[in-house]
């Protein structure tokens, strides 16, 4: 069980190049204005990493998650916070993304995988409406295998683990989300009927896929499938299933939105 828990949280973001790609880059690319008149000195967006819940054991996986591009060539700072099933874990890391949110100048990219974008959730629940949150242009969320997504998140309605529900990621504020996960990843893309076949297959893939599916997933797959909320795009990244069984027989047991 430990040894499958850690491996749960071990990977969670692997952007490629393409449209959607260079849509989540530029999402947090808009420089801010020159700091004094005449200064043409421009920021470049830093991204901060939330790492899933792997206490902090792989280092920064984020950095090669989405085959390293949401990360490649800019200024990456690792959110530092416990990353682990203890109950005050979440809730430190709201307060260490708050800190470097506010601290980190120019265009910001925060990057979540699994209790990564939980922690990235959380914050847009408390802080994203608040008069001192910083401008739309200045900040966007990325998101990958996330429990709490609103379509297949197995968290929502579900405890946390420091035991509050899981309610859905807010996908109406006023900042740009891309949500990403990859069908099948039990934690993102759970069933949504009954189905001995489809809940086999999700729990494999909470281990399979969540943990090491997203390091090589390609964000511009052709045959991706995407859907628009408010200020969220929720898009599934098409796969196989991870048991040997069906894929109609599997499917009969989703109902999701991305077309």
């Amino acid at each position: 069980m430990g040894f499958r828990v850690m491996l749960l949280g071990l990977s969670l973001l692997t952007l490629v190049a393409g449209s959607l790609s260079q849509q989540i880059m530029a999402a947090a690319t808009t420089p801010p204005a020159p700091a004094t008149p005449g200064d043409e000195t421009t920021l470049s967006t830093t991204v901060l990493t939330l790492e899933p819940l792997d206490y902090n054991l792989g280092g920064n996986t984020l950095v090669s998650e989405l085959r390293g591009v949401p990360c490649a060539g800019r200024m990456v700072v690792k959110v530092d916070y416990p990353a682990s099933l203890a109950k005050n874990s979440i809730d430190n890391g709201v307060n260490a993304l708050d800190a470097l949110i506010r601290s980190t100048p120019g265009p910001k990219l925060v990057f979540g995988h699994s209790q990564g974008a939980q922690v990235a959730s959380r914050w847009l629940r408390t802080y994203a409406d608040g008069p001192s949150a910083p401008p739309a242009a200045e900040l966007s969320f990325l998101f990958i295998g996330n429990p709490l997504r609103k379509y297949g998140g197995f968290i929502v309605g579900r405890p946390e683990v420091d035991g509050v529900t899981g309610l859905p990621t807010p996908n109406d504020t006023r900042y740009t989300v891309t949500d990403v996960a990859l069908q099948y990843d039990g934690w993102a893309d759970a069933p949504t009927e009954p189905g001995a076949l489809a809940a086999l297959n999700a729990f494999e893939g909470k281990f399979a896929r969540h943990s090491r599916g997203y390091f090589t997933a390609d964000a511009d797959d052709p045959n991706r499938k995407t859907h628009q909320e408010n200020t969220t795009t929720y898009v599934l990244l098409p796969a196989q299933p991870v048991i040997p069984a069906l894929q109609s027989d599997i499917e009969s047991s989703y109902s999701r939105p991305e077309r």
